[in-house]
């Protein structure tokens, strides 16, 4: 195993700070820290698996899924900050031709999104910013932001979409699927 050394004078301390996204995932934090999906990895699988999933531990790459990639995509379109995303002229990913488009944009780093979902993605998107304006939440703040912080020892992390502490309120866009969306949404959430 190969240790990732962290240049100390980049190393993210306690409180809210700007980050970007590729940083944030690589974990800049003082000493190696827990953020929401290595919690939940933690108590859905087993220790072994957060320790393995966790960027500078085991750091053992996930490989990106169509739920993922759409997820992605619709936060970039939310939030408007700037990330690679390759629009993939097929209807599926059935032909070889889509599939090695898909692939060669996943290894340039890039993300791939079919462009029949891509309706679907400013649908969401702009839901989001629709819902934002009629609740009179203004998205003037701050987008990306990274708040660290300790929790009886153990060093903590999350990236906030959009944060204005002026007001104050948290923005946070999650996508689901279709069944998930109509159970929250049963419930009140």
């Amino acid at each position: 195993m190969t240790e990732t050394l962290i240049d100390p004078s980049t190393t993210l301390q306690t409180g809210i700070l700007q980050c970007d996204p590729t940083a944030y995932h690589a974990d800049p934090c003082t000493v190696p820290s827990l953020s929401a999906s290595l919690a939940i990895k933690l108590v859905q699988e087993c220790p072994v698996k957060a320790w393995e999933a966790h960027p500078r531990l085991g750091n053992q790459k996930m490989k990106p899924n169509r739920a993922m990639q759409f997820g992605s995509v619709c936060h970039q379109r939310f939030t408007g900050v700037d990330t690679d995303i390759v629009v993939i002229d097929a209807p599926d990913y059935r032909t070889k031709a889509a599939q090695r488009e898909r692939d060669e944009a996943v290894a340039s780093g890039k993300t791939p999104i079919l462009k029949c979902e891509q309706k679907s993605v400013d649908a969401i998107a702009d839901a989001a910013i629709n819902a934002c304006s009629e609740a009179g939440i203004s998205l003037g703040g701050q987008w990306e932001q990274v708040i660290v912080w300790d929790d009886d020892g153990i060093q903590c992390r999350a990236m906030m979409d959009h944060a204005d502490l002026s007001v104050p309120y948290i923005l946070d866009l999650k996508t689901s699927p279709l069944g998930m969306s109509h159970r929250a949404n049963d419930d009140g959430l």
